[in-house]
C-alpha cells in the first residue's frame, strides 16, 4: 500500500512540474493587418471574381517601400465577390510592427494581363487580442 501511495505521489509532482509557470502557455497569436475594398473597370463596372494578391515586405529605410528592392516576407491571394468587393486579413508570423503592402488585382488569372497595382504602401501589423489596423483600398482595372 505505501509504494501506490509514493507512485501516486511522485506521478502527481512530475505533472505539476510540466505545468506551465506563465499564466498562459499559448503561442502568440500572429500579427494581422485588414485589407478591403474593390476592383472595377475603368468606367466603373465591377470586376467579379477578381483575384486580388498582397505582398508584404519590409520597409528597405524608415518610410521607404520599394517592390523592386524588397524582397516579400508573405504572400497572400484572396478572390473578389461578384460585386468585385473583397476582403482579407492578412496574417503574418514575421512580428508586429510597419511593413510594406502591395496589392495586385487581375481580371481573370494571376499573371492575366489585365491587372492594377497599388504599390508602396506602409501599413501597420499588430499583434493580440487588439483590433487589427485596416486600409480600403480601390484598384482600377483598364
Amino acid at each position: 500500500m505505501g509504494r501506490l501511495v509514493l507512485g501516486s505521489l511522485s506521478l502527481t509532482a512530475l505533472l505539476l512540474a510540466c505545468l506551465p509557470t506563465e499564466p498562459c502557455a499559448c503561442l502568440e497569436a500572429p500579427a494581422s493587418f485588414l485589407v478591403f475594398g474593390s476592383v472595377q473597370r475603368a468606367g466603373g463596372a465591377p470586376v467579379a471574381g477578381a483575384r486580388v494578391r498582397f505582398n508584404v515586405s519590409s520597409p528597405a529605410g524608415s518610410t521607404l517601400c520599394d517592390s523592386g528592392t524588397n524582397s516579400p516576407l508573405l504572400e497572400s491571394e484572396v478572390t473578389a465577390a461578384t460585386d468585385g468587393r473583397f476582403r482579407s486579413l492578412v496574417r503574418s508570423m514575421v512580428g508586429a510592427g510597419q511593413y510594406c503592402l502591395r496589392a495586385v488585382a487581375f481580371a481573370g488569372t494571376v499573371g492575366a494581363s489585365d491587372s492594377a497595382v497599388v504599390d508602396g504602401l506602409i501599413v501597420q501589423f499588430r499583434r493580440g487580442a487588439d483590433r487589427p489596423d485596416s486600409l480600403g483600398i480601390s484598384l482600377t482595372i483598364p
